[in-house]
């Protein structure tokens, strides 16, 4: 008689929370990276509260990027724009690493205008600001906006320090 053992992967777990200022931050989307910059996610609830189920064991740098609509700014965990800079989180099998919290603070806000030459405004354009190479704020996460029917647009999250604001293009 052959008998075949049929094993399965034993899966780990990562959770914690979202917050901003204390209060919790609803539809923060939360990337658990692995070695091979593969990514699985999961989106904060109300709570903002967040889980990133059946992980296989191994090494992971978490992301947590807040909608083009919100004031606050990524960051990989435990608090950096910067994914080498980010600390990374070992599971074991079937660990479930609890308290990963994030804690986002408001970033800048750039709101203009988008005119042609006649000072037509420029209706549902979409804007993206990407962070300077060299500057303070390199490896920030790109952020969105789309003008709207009279050419104004309002980019939010905008990364930088009190000091040295961030350098944007």
């Amino acid at each position: 008689m052959v008998q075949f053992l049929v094993g399965t992967a034993l899966a780990a777990s990562v959770s914690g929370t979202v917050t901003g200022d204390g209060t919790p931050l609803p539809y923060i989307t939360i990337y658990a990276y692995d070695s091979r910059l593969s990514a699985v996610y999961d989106v904060t609830n109300s709570s903002g509260e967040f889980e990133i189920l059946d992980l296989p064991a191994g090494q992971y740098r978490l992301l947590a990027i807040p909608p083009y609509t919100t004031n606050r700014v990524s960051r990989f965990w435990p608090s950096t724009n910067s994914y080498c800079a980010s600390e990374p989180i070992v599971l074991t099998e079937e660990e479930q690493r609890t308290e990963v919290d994030f804690s986002l603070e408001e970033g800048g806000i750039l709101v203009g205008r988008l005119l042609d030459s006649n000072g037509m405004a420029f209706a549902n354009v979409d804007i993206q600001a990407s962070a300077v190479e060299g500057s303070t704020n390199e490896g920030s996460i790109s952020r969105l906006a789309t003008t709207d029917a009279d050419g104004w647009f309002q980019l939010m999250g905008l990364d930088g320090a009190a000091d040295q604001p961030g350098q944007w293009s």
